[in-house]
C-alpha cells in the first residue's frame, strides 16, 4: 500500500531517480538544530495549493532603476521566507532587515503603518514571496517598494533593495520611497542576521550541534533556478499556515506555470507511532535547503532527499522536473 496521497506513477518517478542516483558522487548533507519536545498530530492535510496567498491580500508595486544580483536576491528572499514560515503564522513581528552574510549585496526590509509598530507575519510572508514571484515571472530584479494590502488596507511594507541604498518613509502619511540619499534614516533598526539565527533553516549546521540531517542526491534531469525557487518558494508560503507539529505523511506541490514537482513524504520504514516522526517543520526544514545545496554547486538538477533525524529515517521526497 503506498503512501496516502502519493500515487503510483509518483512512487515510480522517485525509484527512477533513486536508480539515476546510485551512480551520481554528489551527494551532500546538510544539518538543522532542532532538539525541541513535538508532540504529533495526525494530519488534515496532505496536499498543499499552488499559490499559498489568501485571495484577500494584494500588493502594490514600484521599482526604482537599480538592478539586483539575482542569485543574492533569491538567496536573501528564500531566508527571510524560511524564517517566517516556522513562526506563528498569524502572530506580529516588528521590522527586520534579512541580509545574508554570503549573499550580502541584497537585503530584504519589512516596515510596518504608521500608526502600528507591528506586521503580522502572513503579510510579510506573503508578500516577500509575491515580490520575488513578480520578480521571476518578469525576469525584472530590480529595487522594489513593495506596499501590502489585506482585504483594501494598508498593513505594511517589504523593501527588496541592493544593501546600502537607504530609505526614506514620510512618516506623517505613509508615503513610502526608496532614495540613495545618505541623509535619511533607515525604517528599520532590528536587523536579522540569518547567519547568526538559531532558526535559520538554510545553513549548515555543525554535526555536534544538529539531530535533523538532510541528504540530497542529484538525479539526472536538469532544471533551472528560476524553476528552484519558485517551486520551494511556493511550497513553503503554501505550508507556512499549517501548525509547525502537525504530522505529514505526504506533503506534494506543482506550482502554476512551472513544470516541476516537490514532494516529501513519510515512508513505510519510517516510525509511525513514536517521534521521531515526520512533521511540518522538519518538512520546512527540508525544503528550504534544497536551492542552498544547488547554489552552493551551481548546479540546478532533479534531486532526491533523504530526512533523518538522530539517524533514524523520517522522510523522504524528490524534486523533479513534471507534474505528478
Amino acid at each position: 500500500m503506498t503512501p496516502r496521497g502519493v500515487s503510483i506513477c509518483a512512487i515510480c518517478i522517485l525509484q527512477i531517480l533513486r536508480s539515476l542516483a546510485v551512480a551520481e558522487s554528489a551527494t551532500s548533507t546538510l544539518l538543522y538544530n532542532s532538539t525541541k519536545t513535538i508532540d504529533y498530530i495526525l494530519p488534515t492535510l496532505n496536499t498543499i495549493a499552488a499559490s499559498g496567498v489568501d485571495p484577500r491580500f494584494d500588493i502594490g508595486y514600484t521599482f526604482d532603476t537599480p538592478v539586483l544580483p539575482v542569485t543574492p536576491c533569491l538567496m536573501n528572499a528564500l531566508a527571510a521566507v524560511s524564517e517566517l514560515a516556522v513562526e506563528d503564522f498569524t502572530g506580529n513581528v516588528t521590522p527586520r532587515t534579512y541580509t545574508l552574510t554570503d549573499y550580502p549585496s541584497v537585503s530584504i526590509v519589512t516596515d510596518a503603518t504608521v500608526t502600528s509598530k507591528t506586521i503580522e507575519i502572513r503579510f510579510v510572508l506573503w508578500g516577500i514571496w509575491k515580490g520575488i514571484q513578480y520578480m521571476i515571472s518578469r525576469n525584472n530584479f530590480r529595487n522594489a517598494l513593495l506596499t501590502l494590502m489585506w482585504k483594501g488596507a494598508l498593513v505594511g511594507y517589504v523593501f527588496i533593495i541592493r544593501s546600502g541604498t537607504v530609505l526614506g518613509i514620510i512618516r506623517n502619511n505613509d508615503n513610502p520611497t526608496l532614495s540613495q540619499r545618505s541623509d535619511v534614516s533607515s525604517t528599520s533598526d532590528n536587523t536579522a542576521n540569518l547567519s547568526k539565527l538559531n532558526r535559520s533553516m538554510i545553513m549548515t549546521y555543525p554535526a555536534d550541534e544538529a539531530t535533523l540531517a538532510v541528504s540530497f542526491t542529484f538525479g539526472g534531469g536538469t532544471l533551472t533556478i528560476y524553476e528552484v525557487f519558485f517551486t520551494v518558494l511556493s511550497a513553503l508560503a503554501s505550508l507556512a499556515e499549517t501548525p509547525r507539529d502537525r504530522r505529514l505523511r505526504h506533503v506534494s506541490l506543482s506550482p502554476e506555470h512551472y513544470n516541476t514537482t516537490l514532494a516529501i513524504f513519510a515512508p513505510r520504514e519510517a516510525p509511525q507511532t513514536s517521534a521521531p516522526i515526520l512533521n511540518c517543520e522538519k518538512t520546512l526544514v527540508a525544503m528550504a535547503m534544497i536551492p542552498r545545496f544547488m547554489v552552493q554547486r551551481s548546479d540546478y538538477r532533479e534531486v532526491v532527499i533523504i530526512i533523518r533525524e538522530n539517524g533514524i529515517l523520517i522522510g523522504k521526497g524528490f524534486m523533479e522536473r513534471g507534474r505528478v
